[in-house]
């Protein structure tokens, strides 16, 4: 979403960072990557979400940069992304040849405040960013048919895997806590990959993905009637409304959803300010690249230049249809508002998202030192 009226919405920190980050001498002179290697830091392991997309995009980069340098992808695993964002955020230099793909587990992880995040996200500069929907779905074999059977999910037995109740999982079982139908049994430790296969193995029987991951890994199961999609999470349109996924005209979004299971009652109040949150994180923002802070202007233009060009090349349509089809994808400062949106959460939504956490999974939003020795517990 373009939202340029919302540009004037950006804090101090997040407008006067770019500012100063882009501020660098040596404005005017010209970009040329000519036989230079860039890296892309890929905050998690291959074949995930943020990986995919990663390399989607670099061929595109190496092709569109000035001097047509050859761009790699580099896989740094470990601690939910936190590891890999940790390490660009100490290491990465302001010389063009490090950027970040940045997903919403690296962006929840910051809002959220886990302890171990070193990185300050504020500073980096985006370049591209890429709204992800996602989409809720059940296994067949529970017996309902389509979203107007949602009602009939509250008594199902409903089983749900996960990575855990804190990582992006979060918009999802928070979304179904809301809507009155959170599973009886949650099984962490599960990729979204793995835990659809338990899915079709029949482990599982509620599950969902990313669009991209749905097209691509989750759609023949829908063709082989095998799974029952139910709602989307919907997308923010220009004028901060909730409005159904464009890749899923036929599925209501959370906010339908909602007002199925009440009787027609809108969501609203501080549980609904944080399920917003929630899905600025998980969808808005779900992807984006960034160059480090103190990146100088001209190189900062060369990547975002770059950008544009993959978008209009004809190439990049081809293969990336799966990937950002269906969505507007939001190049440069217009990005700040939108990351501002899901990096900022207020008292309010941030007690009742503790206060869910801790009522439904004895697990408080934040850990400090104290708790973590202590061992917080996770229901299952």
């Amino acid at each position: 979403m373009t939202r340029k009226s919302l540009i004037a919405l950006a804090s101090a920190s997040l407008v006067g960072a770019a500012a100063l980050a882009t501020a660098s001498p040596a404005t005017a002179q010209k970009v040329d990557f000519t036989d230079k290697r860039i890296e892309i830091i890929v905050p998690g392991r291959e074949a995930s979400g943020n990986d995919v997309y990663a390399r989607v995009f670099a061929p595109f980069f190496a092709k569109h940069l000035p001097g047509k340098p050859t761009v790699i992808c580099r896989n740094i695993p470990g601690t939910g992304t936190i590891a890999g964002a940790n390490q660009f955020q100490q290491k990465a230099k302001p010389d063009g040849l490090s950027i970040i793909a940045v997903t919403s587990s690296t962006i929840s992880n910051y809002t959220l405040k886990d302890p171990r995040v070193r990185y300050k996200m504020e500073t980096w500069i985006p370049i591209i960013l890429s709204p992800q929907g996602s989409v809720f779905y059940v296994s067949s074999s529970l017996g309902v048919k389509g979203p107007d059977d949602l009602p009939k999910l509250k008594d199902k037995a409903l089983i749900y895997g996960g990575n855990s109740p804190t990582s992006a999982d979060l918009r999802i079982i928070y979304s179904l806590g809301l809507l009155g139908i959170l599973p009886k049994t949650h099984v962490w430790g599960s990729d979204r990959g793995p835990a659809r296969i338990a899915l079709q193995r029949g482990e599982f029987n509620a599950n969902y993905d990313t669009t991209p991951a749905f097209l691509q890994n989750a759609k023949y199961l829908l063709t082989q009637g095998k799974i029952v999609p139910m709602f989307t999470l919907g997308v923010v349109d220009k004028n901060g409304d909730i409005i159904r996924d464009p890749n899923f005209p036929n599925l209501p979004s959370f906010y339908e959803a909602y007002q199925v299971m009440n009787d027609g009652k809108k969501p609203s109040g501080p549980s609904f300010e944080a399920w917003k949150n929630l899905i600025q994180i998980g969808v808005m923002a779900n992807k984006f690249f960034a160059l480090p802070a103190g990146t100088p202007k001209n190189i900062v233009e060369a990547y975002r230049t770059a950008a544009r060009d993959t978008l209009k090349d004809p190439e990049f349509a081809k293969h990336a249809e799966t990937i950002v089809g269906g969505y507007t994808q939001v190049i440069g400062d217009e990005a700040l508002p939108i990351i501002k949106e899901a990096t900022t959460i207020s008292p309010e939504a941030w007690n009742a998202l503790d206060t869910w956490l801790r009522k439904n999974f004895d697990l408080p939003l934040q850990q400090n030192d104290t708790e973590e020795k202590k061992g917080a517990k996770k229901k299952t």
